[in-house]
Parts: structure tokens; sequence; C-alpha cells
């Protein structure tokens, strides 16, 4: 109605209209993204664990989840029993999760800790708050 009165004005009142008409698709555009948003998404059966116990904790929703496996695909691989998933001082190229089973961490030949498949068994080169990305312990 708004428009319409700023139009039947004399003379009619453009600027008005024009910023009416502004906010009419910018809010429309923005309720047709949340729509979209809220669309159920199918997360394919061999990644459902992953998304259930290493995102859904953090508050990634289901099309946070399916959107990051659209971005990088993910693939799922078997190790041998003894295999090294990631090597210390390597480049990290990809990101790990384990899904079975568990898994020896050691650093300069010292086991440091056996970690269990479920939520926080991603795998990669340590780092913790003490120490730089050099390994080098802070003080």
């Amino acid at each position: 109605f708004n428009i319409a009165f700023n139009l039947l004005q004399k003379p009619p009142l453009w600027t008005p209209v024009a910023w009416a008409c502004f906010f009419i698709v910018g809010h429309s555009v923005q309720i047709v993204r949340l729509i979209l948003a809220h669309q159920p998404v199918t997360i394919p059966a061999e990644y459902r664990n992953v998304y259930e116990k290493a995102f859904k904790p953090w508050g990634f929703s289901q099309q946070h989840f399916a959107k990051l496996m659209q971005e990088v695909p993910p693939s799922l691989v078997d190790h041998k029993t003894g295999e090294y998933v990631v090597s210390q001082g390597s480049d990290v190229l990809s990101i790990h999760y384990l899904v079975e089973g568990q898994l020896a961490v050691e650093q300069d030949g010292v086991d440091l800790n056996m970690i269990q498949a479920g939520a926080g068994a991603w795998v990669g080169e340590f780092w913790g708050p003490n120490y730089d990305w050099e390994g080098r312990e802070h003080k």
C-alpha cells in the first residue's frame, strides 16, 4: 500500500517508491535463500556415521555437511594393520577421520595416544597450544 500511496501523490514520490521496491526485492531474495537452505538433503549411508559423530555435535546441519561434501569430495580408504596413515613432518594433503578401529599416535618414535573410532577421531600432524607450527615448545 505504501507504493500505491506514494505513486498517487501529486507529483509522485519516486524516491520512496524506489526504496520500497529495493527492500521488497532484497527481502524476497533472503526469503528464497532461507527456504532453499532448509530443503531436505540426503547424506549417503556410508558417510552418515561420519556426519553423526564428527560434524553434528559441533552444530553442522545436514545442509552444511552436504555442501562440504560437494566442495571437497570425500573418499573412504581401508588401511592395513601397521600401515601409516600420516607421517610426522609430511605435508598435510588431506584430512583423515577414523571411522572404524583404532589408531596408534606416535611422535619421534614415542607412543602418545591410541585413537578410537568415533567423535574426536581426527587424524593428522600433531599441534598443541603449547607448541608452534615447527614443534618447538613455548614457555
